[in-house]
């Protein structure tokens, strides 16, 4: 949902030469033709890159244990097989 809504806000900032942005929760429409406004979108714009590549997980850690659990009985110890040299 977060990145769909920036991809919008960008293609909307190409395609008409203002963005609207939420600053403070207030909407904020920038003009492109702007110095200023445009340092505000690009500042936008990399502050949502930053939350949607570092997404952040809740919870306790019983989630890892157990999965790490149910995981390990998959897992065979030992030497990973390697690939046959095709001929």
């Amino acid at each position: 949902m977060l990145a769909n809504d920036l991809i919008a806000t960008i293609e909307s900032a190409v395609a008409n030469g203002s963005a609207q942005i939420s600053a403070n929760q207030e909407p904020t429409t920038l003009n492109l033709a702007s110095k200023p406004d445009m340092a505000k979108l690009i500042g936008h714009v990399d502050e949502r890159l930053r939350v949607i590549n570092k997404p952040e997980f809740t919870g306790d850690a019983s989630f890892a244990e157990d999965s790490f659990q149910t995981i390990r009985g998959f897992i065979k110890p030992g030497v990973p097989e390697q690939p046959t040299p095709s001929r």
